[in-house]
């Protein structure tokens, strides 16, 4: 009995000793976590007395309502009630012609838009510029100022679903003025680019870290703008003296230091939210039982609860905040001071401008470190990698590009021709001789003999490439943010219009880039669908069949299938199996196309669903509309109404081929396919041809991709019109395996096909195996 009593004795010392010093840890817990608090109020307080702002309450992005006219019509936009136009299209406008020289856009025959080329007629239809909700917000555009009604509170978490469609309202102005401007229609063209204007220069953006960025990147938009615009040379001098005024009247630089201000307010709430979720979703009793459960990973997991007690209930979440509130003070102090630098030159050598520091936690269970970074990683790729103040160097370059491009353009009104030095534009147009903000010394400008004139800052890098247009990576793409490292070096130039010859040469290279890409692109389309073909006719095994008491059972809105799709007209085919059994009919087309016919009434198939035929199949397919189906089929009526399928092969692998009639039924949301009896065909066609062959680009011409079964061949391409005139015959030879033909759409007579298609006749001659055919192609 004392031995019993002396073990219980034991355990209850452990589990007091335990109990005091879970007592004592809780209580050096607590104290910790109420010195910490205190300091971080105290230096709240501290802050706020040095001018920092610190917390979300200090911040109001509330707006009168008769300000929000534009607002209104933004929100309206971004709802998913509102239907916008499926095509968003942005000009390539300014397009780099030569190092100092641009295409004038609205001058061009065709108009390039998100890398596709356009008539102007057809631009106008696919880009439906008249979208009532665009022409709403544009008219709104010049109300002022434009302001959006936010809750500040909201912090890390504020919604911006505004930016987004300020970027396309700016991007449609543009194309709308470059077609107006093609039209001819100057007054048009003058209430666009006013608009695109005032959606930089009337925009108030809120002090959050994206906003700015948008604003940055629509600087250098609504520049390219009014560039073009500019090369018509009829404004006024008073239409010219506005724009310059509202250009003149911006300062990029003056709420920056808000931004980070309240980045700080929003970064301290966030991380008190994140306490209390993590809080919240802290579950003491489940990490005992699993220490219990894992006596080997008792003290590893131990130590790591011990410190994430530390952190969610002791000083660890106040030390983070204190810390944040430190972090953002030292960075909003060092951009206060690089503020008063009078260039980029001087800005970016002061410290943590250009290599701003992450926030760092000592405790590994932080709640806002990797939120924190991964958000100043994104703002790092939105900004190219030049960083926050990067972005507003260069919009302020682009604001004194304008001004002084403006006022060149009075100058020039006036005088008939352009100053020779930019100091005769002041104190007349200006109040002083331009300054390049980037190195502080004046700014680049050039006039030609023909009268022209370039204008050009020297970009971040401050280095004085001789007014060389930075070349993109891809010339005929509209981005609304170039990738890091995705352009050359080079300056922030006001190009001279290109020239006649400059214009071709430019034509001719992007003409070829096209092709060089389309061809590509139908190169791997081609490998890709052969391969898929040639393994799925590998692993055919003839079981995917419908059992016939199955297909004999289906019904559709309470009929059987079978009486909606028979054909009255014909006698003997009572059965849906016998309906989807196929019977090939000869045609005199074989063996390019082989047509088979089906006692079903053509017009009852879209009742139903559809009717395709189904290749190679194996019970492992999942059927869905379009897998599993031969590559081109024609379905037409048969004279006593029944359904013919004609089977174009040349688009198959060539050997045996398992067919089956499918028929796809559909009602609502219900979807079937039921499979008919399996058949053996043959394709006895020499080469294979690709899906994408039977398609071309009436800008670029044609590609005829075709697959043969040895590495050698001889091959002739005939092409003919549509009217059966031969125009053109092509020759050559394969050492690969594969016939690529190339054909620009000129005929024999140097006359370019106008048709929209057109037929090929190929003669293929297999070196090895000397076999010979004539085949009709795509």
């Amino acid at each position: 009995m004392k031995k019993r009593f002396g073990i219980w004795r034991r355990l209850l010392i452990i589990f007091g000793t335990i109990v005091l010093l879970a007592g004592i840890y809780a209580v050096v817990i607590v104290i910790s976590a109420g010195n910490a608090q205190s300091s971080v109020e105290k230096t709240k307080e501290e802050l706020r007395k040095q001018g920092f702002k610190t917390d979300l309450a200090e911040f109001d992005f509330s707006v009168p309502a008769n300000e929000l006219g534009f607002a209104n019509c933004v929100e309206r936009m971004a709802s998913p009630r509102t239907a916008l136009p499926q095509r968003f299209l942005p000009v390539s406008l300014m397009r780099r012609a030569g190092p100092d020289s641009a295409i004038v856009t609205w001058k061009e025959d065709s108009v390039v838009a998100e890398n596709e080329v356009f008539t102007w007629t057809n631009f106008v239809d696919t880009a439906q510029l008249n979208d009532p909700e665009f022409l709403e917000a544009r008219a709104a555009a010049f109300s002022e100022p434009i302001r959006f009604n936010l809750n500040a509170k909201e912090g890390m978490a504020l919604r911006l679903p505004q930016l987004a469609m300020i970027r396309r309202i700016s991007q449609d102005c543009g194309s709308a003025m470059i077609v107006d401007l093609h039209n001819h229609d100057r007054a048009a063209a003058w209430t666009n680019l006013v608009a695109i204007t005032r959606l930089v220069t009337a925009w108030e953006p809120e002090p959050t870290d994206v906003s700015p960025m948008v604003r940055f990147a629509l600087v250098s938009m609504t520049s390219q703008a009014t560039w073009e615009a500019m090369q018509a040379g009829d404004w006024s001098e008073a239409q010219l003296a506005t724009l310059q005024r509202d250009w003149e009247s911006l300062d990029f630089f003056k709420n920056l230091p808000e931004t980070l201000a309240f980045k700080r307010a929003g970064a301290l709430a966030e991380c008190e939210q994140r306490r209390k979720e993590a809080m919240e979703s802290f579950r003491l009793w489940d990490d005992i039982k699993e220490m219990a459960q894992s006596p080997g990973q008792s003290p590893q997991m131990a130590r790591m609860l011990w410190e994430q007690l530390r952190y969610l209930y002791g000083s660890g979440v106040y030390e983070d905040e204190r810390a944040l509130l430190l972090f953002y003070r030292d960075r909003e102090a060092e951009l206060r001071n690089a503020l008063k630098a009078t260039s980029w030159q001087a800005m970016k050598s002061m410290p943590g401008i250009t290599n701003q520091p992450m926030f760092a936690s000592k405790y590994r269970f932080s709640v806002v470190t990797t939120l924190l970074n991964l958000r100043q990683l994104n703002m790092a790729f939105v900004g190219r990698g030049t960083g926050f103040l990067g972005r507003a160097a260069e919009a302020e370059s682009y604001r004194r590009l304008l001004v002084t491009a403006l006022a060149l353009e009075r100058f020039r009104v006036k005088h008939a021709h352009y100053p020779a030095g930019l100091d005769e534009l002041a104190p007349e147009f200006l109040k002083q001789p331009p300054i390049d903000f980037m190195d502080g010394r004046p700014l680049r400008y050039r006039l030609g003999v023909d009268g022209r004139f370039v204008l050009y800052s020297t970009g971040l890098d401050g280095v004085d490439d001789g007014g060389m247009i930075a070349k993109p990576m891809n010339p005929t793409r509209a981005d609304f943010a170039v990738v890091p490292g995705m352009q050359e070096a080079g300056d922030i130039v006001w190009p001279r219009a290109a020239t006649s010859n400059e214009v071709a040469i430019l034509r001719e290279q992007e003409s070829q880039e096209r092709q060089r890409e389309a061809e590509l692109k139908q190169r791997m389309d081609s490998e890709e669908y052969w391969n898929r073909t040639a393994a799925r006719q590998g692993r055919a095994d003839s079981s995917f069949v419908t059992p016939e008491a199955e297909i004999n059972a289906n019904s559709l809105n309470g009929r059987r299938v079978s009486d909606i799709l028979r054909n009255e007209n014909l006698a003997g085919t009572n059965t849906l199996t016998e309906m989807l059994t196929l019977h090939q009919v000869v045609t005199g087309a074989e063996p390019e196309t082989i047509t088979f016919e089906a006692p079903i009434k053509l017009d009852a198939v879209t009742n139903v669903g559809g009717l395709n035929l189904l290749i190679d199949l194996n019970k492992g397919d999942v059927l869905e509309e379009a897998e599993g189906t031969v590559a081109q089929i024609e379905i037409s009526r048969a004279t006593n109404g029944n359904c013919l399928l004609a089977w174009h092969t040349i688009f198959e692998t060539p050997g045996r081929h398992t067919l089956q009639m499918g028929l796809f039924m559909e009602d609502g949301n219900w979807r079937k396919v039921v499979a008919g009896p399996t058949a053996v065909m043959e394709v006895t066609n020499l080469c294979q041809f690709s899906e994408s062959s039977a398609h071309f680009d009436s800008a670029m011409g044609a590609w005829l991709f075709a697959k043969v079964p040895e590495l050698k061949a001889d091959y002739s391409v005939d092409i003919f019109s549509t009217d059966g005139k031969r125009v053109k015959t092509i020759s050559g030879n394969t050492s690969n395996g594969v016939i690529e033909v190339f054909w620009d759409l000129l005929g024999e007579d140097k006359q370019k096909l106008v048709d929209q298609s057109f037929s090929t006749v190929f003669r293929i001659t297999l070196s090895e195996s000397g076999q010979t055919q004539r085949l009709k192609g795509p």
